[in-house]
């Protein structure tokens, strides 16, 4: 899916949804629209990078005492990607 909005739309409607502490959810809606339903990734596997360094952080800062893998952490079904199947 290809976004006809141009980069500068897209930038405006994101400072008007985030800049203003009491911007509504119409606002929200709009700007997720806008800037596509892919901003933000989900599920385990597409983040895999960003939890192991949130791991590895952890235990760097003294916050615990070892550093927990992803396979030990989260339930088992949820360290694959959904193929639309149950």
């Amino acid at each position: 899916m290809s976004c006809s909005v141009s980069p500068s739309e897209r930038k405006k409607a994101f400072h008007r949804a985030f800049a203003n502490q009491d911007f509504d959810i119409t606002e929200l809606s709009a700007s997720s629209l806008i800037l596509a339903p892919t901003v933000w990734s989900y599920g385990v596997p597409d983040n895999r990078k960003e939890l192991e360094a949130m791991f590895r952080y952890s235990v760097e800062q003294g916050l615990a005492p070892r550093k927990i893998e992803l396979e030990e952490f989260f339930a088992p079904g949820t360290l694959h990607r959904w193929q639309g199947k149950d």
